[in-house]
């Protein structure tokens, strides 16, 4: 074998080896470590942030859900505020949990319905709605 193919072999190798070892690195779960204090305390669901908020809070509403799921609208009709967020099923791509913020900003007092969408943009699904959730929100003065 000459000394071209044994660097070429010696190249592809080394190149198998990261491509490889940067899927492995893909699929980790980027949970917070343990040692940290987790705010939601090991339950992974929606959260609306203050809890309780007053009409000069920022509200922000926090999710662990997909890292690939990407956020297409924030709207507010009245009282009900629709989040919607949108990904592609057909793409199988893997399900790597974040937390994600979406802020919402400063809201008047009252009661309102904050609804979580989401939406499967693969044309060939019977149903695009993918998931909803809807959580209570109180703003007080």
């Amino acid at each position: 074998m000459s000394d071209y193919m044994k660097i070429f072999n010696k190249i592809a190798g080394v190149l198998l080896a990261l491509s490889i070892g940067s899927l492995c690195q893909s699929c980790m779960d980027d949970t917070p470590p343990l040692n940290n204090p987790d705010p939601f305390q090991d339950e992974k669901e929606t959260r609306i942030m203050p809890a309780s908020p007053s009409t000069t809070d920022q509200v922000n509403v926090i999710t662990y859900d997909c890292k690939y799921y990407a956020l297409a609208s924030v709207t507010e009709k009245g009282k009900d505020i629709t989040i919607k967020r949108r990904f592609n099923g057909q793409l199988k791509w893997p399900c790597i949990l974040v937390y994600d913020t979406i802020p919402l900003g400063k809201l008047k007092q009252g009661n309102y319905s904050v609804i979580l969408l989401t939406i499967d943009t693969n044309p060939m699904t019977s149903d695009s709605i993918f998931s909803k959730e809807t959580l209570e929100l109180i703003v007080k003065k």
